[in-house]
């Protein structure tokens, strides 16, 4: 007499592809999720440096709140819906990272313009670059 067991082992199987579902689903939406946020965050504080160089360059010295105006401005033109409460640390943050590269001359911004519509920007480190032969 044989005894079939595949319904006890078919069973088993089931119940721990269960039990590992109901452990992981959890723990890998968190994962995805902090991902995403981290993602998100380095995107804006790279358009918070883009954002607070271009600020810097136009308004000039001084005038800090009209900056830091137009650096939101421009934020919420580019499609981030942040307020002034959320990412002022970050804005500050960039301003104390950019700020003495443009006090010690290490930066210049350099704008040319020319017959076409665009305009052309380069920025130019007080070196010149290196010419390789």
């Amino acid at each position: 007499m044989m005894i079939d067991i595949t319904p006890v082992v078919q069973a088993i199987i089931a119940l721990l592809c269960a039990v590992a579902v109901i452990w992981v689903k959890p723990r890998l939406e968190r994962l995805i999720q902090q991902y995403a946020r981290d993602k998100d965050m380095n995107f804006l504080r790279q358009a918070i440096r883009t954002a607070v160089i271009g600020a810097e360059q136009l308004i000039g010295a001084g005038k800090g709140a009209q900056k830091l105006a137009q650096v939101l401005a421009w934020l919420k033109d580019g499609g981030f819906n942040v307020d002034i409460g959320t990412v002022r640390a970050e804005i500050e943050a960039a301003v104390k990272e950019i700020l003495p590269l443009y006090e010690n001359g290490a930066y210049e911004l350099e704008i040319e313009y020319d017959d076409t519509p665009k305009q052309a920007y380069e920025l130019e480190t007080s070196e010149p670059p290196a010419v390789s032969e």
